[in-house]
């Protein structure tokens, strides 16, 4: 019997190998040609390495604005610092939320360890919350709800999941879950219908809405229109990062790590940004 409502595949995507920084391995998942289906979200990468060489490279320093990032740390270490004398240090399980509106620089360093493993997503932020100065966030185990249910396991990393609500930011409120299907088991989820919605799948394989195909770990599956997210896991089970929000509908030219809404802004960051000043 067809499910009703249920959000279908609209785009499969496999991770493409990348480097950041001094060399620090990523895979680049989503970026601006996706922008459109992805709204509000912007870019997520992966990285991923058992080898520290791949991983003990830093992200070098780099300039932001107009624009929320959200580090999700699965295993590893990874120390930050910016200029605003932020200083923190993000350890396997926990996240960091930063908003960047008014630009500022920073510095991402992992640490030596025996894997590194986690998301970098980047979240747009409407035009009237872009030079906001929204403190930076450590985002602690404890402050990430975890709910074991019958088929499954949830952590919310961000948003609502049901009844119970986790940490959220001051101007955008996306939904971010960590996600563990038992073998052999369906998930069901509603969603406002308003909202984009994808998938990151980490580990095993699993089928989505109406379609009895499998897909496999380290693939991006973002989903078309729908309040529900369905999937049922294949034999090994299936781990995944879900990720829903609210469009902002609003342009989106974007260069190096500025996302403004209008070319002039733009260009005026990147002269900010250029010469030490930052935008008031």
């Amino acid at each position: 019997m067809e499910l009703k409502g249920i959000k279908n595949i609209k785009k499969v995507i496999n991770v493409q190998p990348a480097a950041e920084g001094s060399g620090a391995n990523l895979s680049r998942v989503l970026g601006y040609s996706d922008t459109d289906k992805i709204d509000p979200f912007l870019v997520l990468d992966i990285f991923d390495s058992v080898k520290s060489e791949g991983h003990i490279k830093d992200f070098c320093i780099r300039n932001h604005t107009g624009v929320e990032t959200l580090t999700y740390l699965i295993h590893g270490i990874i120390n930050y610092k910016d200029t605003n004398g932020n200083l923190g240090q993000i350890i396997g399980g926990q996240a960091q939320w930063v908003n960047y509106g008014s630009a500022i620089l920073h510095k991402k360093i992992p640490q030596k360890h025996g894997r590194m493993l986690g998301l970098h997503i980047w979240i747009n932020v409407p035009e009237n919350k872009k030079i906001s100065k929204i403190p930076y966030l450590n985002i602690h185990q404890n402050d990430m709800p975890k709910i074991e249910e019958k088929n499954c396991t949830v952590k919310i990393i961000t948003g609502k999941y049901k009844d119970i609500e986790g940490p959220y930011s001051q101007s955008i409120n996306p939904l971010i879950l960590d996600i563990k299907v038992k073998p052999g088991y369906d998930f069901l989820h509603v969603i406002p219908e308003a909202f984009n919605s994808f998938i990151y799948i980490l580990e095993g394989s699993g089928a989505f809405g109406n379609s009895i195909n499998q897909i496999g770990e380290n693939t991006a599956v973002i989903l078309d229109d729908g309040d529900s997210v369905f999937i049922k896991s294949g034999k090994k089970g299936m781990r995944f990062i879900l990720f829903a929000g609210q469009p902002i509908k609003e342009p989106i030219p974007c260069g190096r790590k500025a996302v403004m809404n209008a070319e002039e802004k733009l260009n005026r960051t990147f002269l900010n940004l250029h010469t030490g000043r930052v935008l008031q």
